[in-house]
């Protein structure tokens, strides 16, 4: 036990030493330019890293990070914080949230929090964002309504990903009338994105909607950039969704023995997840002799996998798509122009 020494009249007295005092965390949010106290601001403090003299990495506590609520006069304040490095992401509908660098406004960088530190933030500003809005239609012109809606900024160069686009800020879905409103956009380029969430596996349908980029075009390279100045309003965009061909996937469903499972549910993923917005297939289960097809297929590359049942002790059964390391991935499906057959998806057994 580590003690600390005192002297008392003379005497030597050992005492446990006392664990550091955590610290408190407060600060304002305001709107930029103005200075306004935003009110019902969502402050969100992401531990990074523990502090611990001894080099070690204890883990924080359980559960998600910690959330403050701003106050009519835009103030916030944790108490009692674990010392340790932080980040503070600060959002509120209808502006560019913290996290996200805006024109003239770089990203906050982490803070580092001491035992018993009072540290003031000060104001943090956040900008107004702009909008994109407009109308998904499908080919015959007629609205599209439950489409999903997301605008996609370009990575710079050298980012760790080889991908081009990412999600920039909330994705919006279409109304009855195929509406849609896009906010809280930095200013910048952006390319728009629509699609219907993910494929209908039973479909028997030659043709799909597929994901369509601003104007109406299936290939991300041919789509138009649109740009943003917050907080102004981009309106009147039409992305008319794109007919593609469809195809089936066919195959079967074994375990590590090379026995077929049936009942197994099939997950069909794109093996890019971004910036490709369709959601995975499910809800198609392996025969009894743990054979599947799944339809509405449009060409690109995905990743199968698949679940066994997992009896639930109530009578039920659940499903589990594992990513841990030593588990199957599932199998590679590259779509072209013709249907896929002989896919075999191997799992481990429950």
């Amino acid at each position: 036990m580590t003690v600390a020494v005192a002297i008392l009249s003379g005497t030597l007295v050992l005492q446990p030493a006392q664990p550091a005092a955590n610290a408190r965390l407060t600060g304002r949010v305001v709107a930029a330019g103005t200075q306004t106290p935003i009110e019902g601001a969502q402050v969100t403090l992401i531990p990074i890293r523990r502090g611990n003299p001894t080099g070690a990495t204890p883990s924080f506590p359980p559960g998600p990070p910690p959330q403050r609520t701003t106050d009519a006069d835009g103030t916030f304040a944790f108490e009692h914080v674990i010392p340790g490095e932080y980040r503070v992401n600060v959002t509120k509908v209808g502006f560019v949230p913290d996290s996200i660098a805006a024109s003239g406004m770089p990203q906050r960088p982490p803070i580092q929090l001491a035992g018993g530190q009072q540290l003031d933030l000060g104001d943090i500003a956040l900008a107004r964002g702009g909008v994109i809005a407009g109308r998904v239609l499908d080919p015959s012109g007629d609205p599209v309504g439950n489409a999903r809606v997301v605008a996609l900024r370009h990575l710079p160069q050298g980012t760790s990903t080889n991908l081009a686009f990412a999600p920039a800020g909330p994705s919006a879905q279409t109304n009855d009338l195929g509406e849609f409103r896009v906010f809280g956009l930095a200013s910048g380029e952006y390319i728009v994105a629509a699609s219907l969430s993910g494929i209908n596996a039973a479909s028997t349908a030659k043709t799909v909607l597929t994901t369509t980029y601003f104007p109406s075009t299936p290939d991300q390279n041919s789509a138009t950039t649109v740009t943003v100045t917050a907080p102004d309003a981009v309106n009147g965009l039409e992305i008319r969704l794109a007919s593609v061909p469809a195809f089936r996937v066919t195959g079967v469903v074994v375990d590590a023995n090379g026995a077929p499972v049936a009942g197994a549910m099939i997950m069909l993923m794109p093996a890019s997840r971004l910036p490709v917005i369709m959601g995975p297939t499910g809800n198609i289960r392996s025969g009894p002799n743990g054979g599947f097809v799944v339809g509405g297929v449009p060409a690109g590359t995905y990743r199968a996998q698949a679940s066994p049942m997992i009896p639930n002790g109530r009578g039920g059964v659940s499903f589990s798509f594992s990513s841990a390391p030593g588990m199957p991935q599932g199998s590679e499906v590259v779509v072209t122009d013709a249907d896929v057959s002989g896919v075999r998806i191997v799992i481990q057994a429950r």
